[in-house]
């Protein structure tokens, strides 16, 4: 499944296990799993050996502790779950092997790209068949509804596993993810992002978190560790300077000590929201017209200002990679002395301000849910904050249990066709005026064509949405009621129902007549 410097998973298939009461069982997991992840860690020395042990035994206490508070609490973990694990002897080391079970999805980064990609092919397709594209602003609720299930799942996950361990390598290529309903599918790059599901993966830098951030706890000596695309400031100053000179910065040293996964999470959570309508904007997708085109200029600030952040540190990155890689050509204290000259801790510092600014000052021109997200992101992002993780992500919870999760999520959907229909074309209205000039004959078979491309969707999403209620034996009354979503839950709820679906099949057949 895939491989690390000094370790490899591996999908295995389950040929027996032992149950409750069997000779020798001494209480073993019963596996219901067909297939389990092997994760096999070669270790040479004392320290890595620990390291891995730790690793299995943080999982299992985190479950453990779970479990205690009853089998919902447990079932909300987006950790692997520990089976069993074995250290043998090797020449010269040890093999420490982890039956895990085998999490589903992919890694958030890899989906990431994936999406841009489509985005980038939908935008040319569409320029070449003479469209207009969507604004690059419409990738923003995709965008918004998976931080919103990222900072809910990994945000409760991170709280749990505060109490045993701090992972300290929070970030995109850690993080997996699926579809939620179809868990044996890849999540589609173009839904609407509320079918998402979260999994953190790779516990291989986690630390003791009781120990580690006390006065003379290991923060102090312990290597430094992660991806640094994600680090805080304060990560950079141990790096450049040492753990004394952080110790001179109140905020900077508290963050190191105890807020490494919070900062990772929000910087992760931008990724999500910035990457696609970054690379929308950047495949030349234009910018909104009328009511929406002011608030753009200030998320175009924040695409800019991400794009920055995220430019430098990918460089620094690239810098060390090279330096500790065996074919590196530079060695790396030439790597460190250039960030030291660079002063790249206070880089960081400003770059992570302008990133919260910038997250803000779109708050305050955003929806009332959306604007909860932004505030949150910033605040996970500032060595000021004393703001816990329950507490900045308990509020995205998700509470919905009263309908089915296939009805939920086909709802959804529906919602968003209704509000990705294209506006009427120009040339349909116009020519219903007196006096207007009628358009020509191409426009509007192109107007037509967009027309009835909306019509189809409709069509389409309504005979899904039925057939999805007949299957769970839900009536159009009662999923109307039920049924009710709202786009970035900034406005009153508009109830989805068959009525409303009808009327605008009606209404874009009534303008695509009108229109010739």
């Amino acid at each position: 499944l895939g491989s690390g410097s000094f370790s490899v998973v591996w999908r295995a298939e389950v040929m027996s296990s032992m149950k409750a009461g069997d000779a020798d069982s001494r209480g073993a997991t019963v596996l219901d799993e067909q297939e389990v992840a092997l994760k096999d860690v070669w270790c040479k020395m004392d320290s890595a050996l620990k390291q891995s042990i730790f690793e299995a035994q943080v999982l299992l206490d985190v479950e453990r502790k779970s479990l205690l508070d009853g089998p919902k609490a447990a079932s909300r973990l987006r950790l692997p779950r520990c089976f069993s694990y074995r250290v043998d002897p090797t020449g010269d080391g040890w093999s420490v092997r982890t039956a895990m079970t085998r999490l589903p999805g992919e890694q958030l980064d890899d989906w990431l790209r994936r999406e841009a990609v489509a985005v980038e092919d939908i935008l040319r397709t569409t320029v070449a068949n003479n469209l207009r594209p969507r604004p690059w602003t419409s990738h923003l609720r995709r965008g918004f509804a998976m931080v919103r299930r990222l900072l809910s799942q990994m945000g409760y996950t991170l709280d749990r596993l505060a109490a045993v361990a701090w992972h300290r390598d929070v970030n995109s290529h850690n993080i997996l993810v699926s579809d939620s309903v179809n868990v044996s599918t890849p999540l589609d790059v173009m839904g609407s992002g509320r079918r998402c599901s979260f999994w953190l993966c790779d516990l291989g830098l986690a630390v003791d978190s009781p120990s580690w951030g006390t006065d003379d706890g290991a923060w102090r000596t312990a290597d430094i560790g992660g991806d640094c695309r994600y680090w805080p400031a304060s990560c950079w100053m141990v790096h450049c300077y040492g753990s004394k000179f952080l110790a001179g910065h109140k905020d900077f040293c508290r963050q190191y000590r105890s807020r490494l996964d919070i900062h990772g999470l929000g910087v992760t959570g931008v990724e999500v929201l910035c990457s696609t309508a970054g690379a929308a904007r950047a495949a030349g997708a234009p910018a909104p017209e009328g009511k929406g085109a002011e608030a753009s200029e200030l998320w175009g600030s924040l695409l800019e200002v991400w794009k920055r952040y995220r430019d430098a540190t990918g460089q620094w990155w690239e810098d060390i990679y090279n330096a500790l890689s065996a074919s590196g050509t530079v060695d790396f204290e030439t790597v460190r002395s250039q960030l030291l000259r660079e002063d790249v801790a206070q880089q960081v510092a400003t770059l992570t301000s302008d990133l919260r600014s910038a997250l803000r000052s779109c708050a305050e021109v955003s929806k009332p849910a959306e604007a909860e997200v932004l505030l949150a992101l910033a605040e996970l992002m500032d060595e000021s904050s004393k703001a816990e993780l329950n507490e900045l992500c308990g509020k995205f919870e998700e509470t919905d249990e009263t309908m089915p999760p296939e009805l939920v999520h086909v709802t959804e959907e529906a919602m968003q066709v209704l509000e990705s229909l294209k506006p009427i074309p120009k040339c349909a209205t116009a020519s219903q005026k007196a006096g207007s000039t009628p358009a020509g004959a191409a426009e509007l078979r192109r107007a037509r064509e967009r027309l009835m491309q909306d019509l189809e969707r409709l069509r389409m999403m309504k005979a899904q949405l039925e057939g999805t209620r007949r299957k769970h034996g839900t009536g159009t009354e009662q999923g109307d009621a039920s049924g009710s979503s709202t786009a970035n839950s900034g406005q009153e709820a508009i109830p989805l129902s068959s009525t409303t679906i009808v009327a605008g099949v009606a209404r874009l057949g009534n303008i695509a007549r009108a229109a010739g």
